[in-house]
């Protein structure tokens, strides 16, 4: 595994419909009736979304029969049937299994795909053709009339109707979700708990924690008001998201001719700057006379047949770091680097060749390096200078951001309610969650991760008698989280709770006292976001040996 995305963070990219509502009915032909009405009804509300933001959908039903045996009254043939007695014309249904591809047929003969708008299908049914790589984002509904006892059956077929269309969440919550219905006495013995689906869902890569969340089986029909259909029906389980309580956060804002916006990150400030006037020399620490890799070594075979391992000559060795390019003078080998100078929207080009001819003759008439050896090395040089090109935008971007929020006379901040981030109590993309105890004022049913030590700041801050609601800020989920600006990144808050009295209160941790300059940049711009609030906002920065007493003098 190189990389692991939860699903919590996929759901928040728009990429999966979550969560999956799964009803289960005694009788067969009532599961096939309810997973019509229902598509029904989706497809009312993708005719809305398409009149609001023109994206076309065809919500499609997905329906899983048995596979033939004998005269078995749940095979493809008897679900059609169904279908058909229900009022679904056959030009609305298609039949895709190992011996009948309707699909493919339809395709191949209109010269068009399932998701093009003549297309009329609206259920597919299947066995377990659909397992084998087939994929449609306009697949909603999922009824199974079949017994689905193999943990594989079910996820597979499952995977068919999480994809959402285009990757983009609709207006329409109700498009936003998967749906099930099922028959199987497997799936009605563990409806309550949706054992199979959640076990499916933690094969293909949930954690267990997400398969149980993004599952819920309920008793009966769906609400027919299209209202929010998956708040827990136990309201002293449910969490301060899902009792629709929210969490807005004063941001440290400006204005910016009329309008009043968040603050940016110091690199991405608009700032006046001129990287001629920087400094253009490399130091022998920046750009070594030489690779600092060992010299070339090369292994040759003798007539004998042994090994013989050698190093390669300083003549061999410049051979092999030779370019096939042809920069052979200073202008040339100055427009090599500033064609591939990364980042370039804010230096012209007058600018990065006045500095790279510095650079150059620097490092020439300072340092005696050859143009010749300069023009070998180019990329070993390329480097240097964008590292010494980043170090002085840095440089830059820190004057501007010490000016616009800290110097005798910054711009006109503001903390206040006309700007406010709100968590999202839909979406909260943690990467990894924390696997202790759980929290009963935490705004989210899931938590993002924690280790020890903040475990135990995190279980003090959700005791404190003053505290109302509070959330495990997630780190780089700028959209999803409260963050503040430093010069030269985004510093997100451990924590951030509501107090009873409606003050918002920002909490960083630290365990160690360690790297004091980023501490230092954190506590003042925490303390400004503060201090601009007129009393609506606190920060605190806490350490293992002061937290409980600073966080209990606030809420205590």
């Amino acid at each position: 595994m190189l990389y692991q995305v939860s699903a919590y963070e996929l759901k928040a990219e728009s990429m999966i419909k979550l969560p999956i509502r799964l009803e289960t009915r005694s009788n067969w032909k009532e599961a096939i009736a309810a997973a019509i009405s229902h598509r029904a009804m989706l497809e009312e509300l993708a005719k809305a979304e398409r009149e609001a933001t023109g994206e076309y959908l065809r919500p499609i039903a997905l329906v899983q029969a048995q596979p033939r045996r004998g005269a078995d009254p749940l095979a493809v043939e008897a679900v059609k049937d169904c279908l058909q007695e229900l009022g679904i014309s056959e030009n609305r249904i298609a039949i895709e299994t190992g011996e009948l591809r309707e699909v493919k047929h339809w395709e191949e003969g209109h010269k068009k795909s399932l998701f093009d708008e003549t297309c009329s299908i609206r259920f597919i049914i299947t066995v377990q053709a659909l397992r084998e790589g087939w994929d449609c984002p306009f697949a909603y509904v999922l009824c199974s009339v079949t017994e689905m006892g193999a943990q594989t059956a079910v996820e597979q077929i499952l995977g068919r109707v999480l994809r959402m269309p285009k990757a983009a969440r609709k207006q329409n919550d109700a498009l936003n979700h998967a749906y099930a219905f099922v028959t199987s006495q497997r799936f009605s013995q563990a409806a309550q708990a949706a054992h199979g689906l959640t076990e499916a869902l933690e094969a293909n890569g949930f954690s267990r924690f997400e398969a149980q969340t993004e599952v819920q089986a309920v008793q009966g029909s769906f609400p027919g008001d299209f209202g929010p259909l998956f708040a827990s029906p136990d309201s002293a389980r449910q969490t301060p998201a899902e009792r629709g309580e929210i969490i807005s956060v004063p941001q440290l804002a400006f204005w910016l001719e009329d309008e009043l916006v968040p603050v940016p990150e110091g690199r991405e400030l608009e700032f006046p700057w001129r990287l001629s006037n920087y400094d253009a020399g490399l130091s022998a620490d920046e750009f070594p006379d030489s690779a600092t890799t060992d010299r070339a070594f090369e292994v040759d075979v003798t007539e004998q047949g042994k090994l013989l391992p050698r190093f390669v000559s300083e003549l061999r060795e410049q051979l092999y770091l030779l370019n096939t390019g042809s920069t052979t003078t200073l202008d040339e080998l100055v427009l090599w680097l500033d064609r591939r100078i990364p980042n370039r929207r804010d230096i012209v080009q007058a600018e990065a060749h006045a500095f790279l001819m510095k650079v150059l003759t620097r490092l020439m008439d300072g340092r005696g390096l050859t143009l010749e050896k300069l023009s070998r090395d180019r990329y070993r040089l390329l480097a240097a200078v964008e590292k010494k090109v980043k170090a002085h935008r840095d440089k830059a971007a820190g004057a501007a951001y010490q000016q616009t929020l800290f110097d005798p006379a910054p711009a006109p901040l503001e903390v206040s309610a006309k700007r406010v981030f709100t968590y999202n109590p839909n979406l909260y993309p943690a990467n990894e969650r924390y696997e202790g105890a759980a929290f009963p004022r935490h705004y989210y049913r899931a938590v993002g991760k924690l280790n020890d030590e903040e475990a135990v700041c995190a279980q003090l801050i959700d005791s404190l008698p003053k505290v109302k609601v509070w959330v495990r800020n997630l780190e780089r989920q700028p959209s999803f989280s409260f963050w503040l600006p430093t010069p030269t990144d985004k510093f997100y808050p451990d924590f951030v709770a509501l107090l009873n009295d409606g003050r918002a209160w920002a909490i960083e941790y630290k365990g160690e006292r360690s790297d004091p300059k980023d501490n230092q940049e954190k506590q003042a711009v925490g303390d400004l976001w503060a201090a601009r609030s007129n009393g609506q906002c606190i920060f605190s920065f806490v350490f293992k040996g002061d937290f409980e007493s600073k966080l209990r003098a606030v809420a205590g």
